[in-house]
């Protein structure tokens, strides 16, 4: 993700595919919806990405299949780069062909064969989680879709120089990313696992590839007073681990858990976070 998986793409007929969730900058700022890479990739298929213009210039008006609440329509849309220099490329909002997105509305955009131009549209979370069969099974804790979205929120909020209070609404649960960055710095970018573990370099934050989890999943915090989404029930992990905390063997991830516990448990008593090891095993099905 954020890719289309074979589901998402079977229910809109699309041979390839990308989404996003809006966020507030783009839903009540400029109403543009700034792409990342999946999503230029599937415009790529489509348009030369070196043709749009950029800056002052005026946007481009290039036609696309808008998908909207009255159908399917083919329309001219704004599309440039912002800035003098750089690959950020918007797509601009129009409420008057029915392309218009809220903050927390999951963007899509995708191919289908035989189509004369590319497939662009906005659903809300509800309607994309009913409409993409998006559901976790009947587990309680974070499902792998909503946390793929997690993750890459949290690139944009990087490359939009990570604003304060940039709320992240998804088809689950609202979350803070700014509490998530300051939990990933905390950490020094590596993985609280194992510092040694060694990732990449990522090209949002331009330091070293790890990725944000709730140790009490946010799917518990009905079952709580106190706030979950803050930065000390957040670990940063490298994706294996990450990986392990929902995929891994019963009996590893009680080692996981238990090992980041007891290093998080003063810091969990300080942010007034009072939940044992016991309630934390339960979360996860392993009581």
């Amino acid at each position: 993700m954020p890719y289309m998986n074979s589901d998402q793409l079977q229910a809109f007929g699309a041979d390839s595919g990308a989404y996003s969730v809006v966020t507030e900058r783009e839903a009540t700022g400029d109403r543009s919806i700034t792409l990342d890479r999946y999503e230029k990739k599937v415009l790529s298929l489509g348009f030369d990405l070196k043709s749009f213009p950029r800056q002052k210039a005026n946007a481009n008006r290039s036609s696309f299949i808008i998908h909207s609440e009255i159908g399917e329509s083919v329309g001219d849309l704004a599309i440039k780069h912002p800035k003098p220099s750089g690959n950020e490329l918007r797509l601009y909002m129009a409420d008057a062909q029915g392309f218009s997105g809220e903050n927390g509305d999951t963007f899509y955009i995708f191919t289908r064969e035989g189509a004369p131009s590319i497939h662009v549209g906005f659903m809300s979370a509800d309607d994309w989680q009913k409409n993409t069969n998006l559901s976790n099974g009947g587990g309680d804790i974070d499902f792998p879709e909503d946390d793929a979205l997690y993750q890459a929120q949290l690139d944009r909020a990087y490359l939009d120089h990570a604003k304060a209070a940039v709320e992240y609404t998804n088809t689950r649960i609202p979350r803070e990313i700014r509490a998530a960055l300051e939990a990933l710095e905390n950490a020094g970018y590596e993985c609280e696992v194992d510092p040694s573990h060694e990732t990449f370099i990522s090209s949002a934050s331009g330091k070293n590839y790890i990725e944000a989890h709730h140790l009490m999943p946010l799917s518990k915090q009905s079952s709580y007073t106190y706030n979950l989404d803050i930065p000390s029930n957040i670990v940063g992990l490298c994706p294996a681990c990450h990986r392990k905390f929902h995929h891994a063997l019963p009996e590893i991830k009680v080692n996981l858990l238990t090992t980041i516990y007891l290093r998080r448990k003063a810091k969990l008593a300080e942010s007034g976070l009072s939940y044992t090891l016991g309630q934390l095993l339960n979360s996860y099905h392993l009581d």
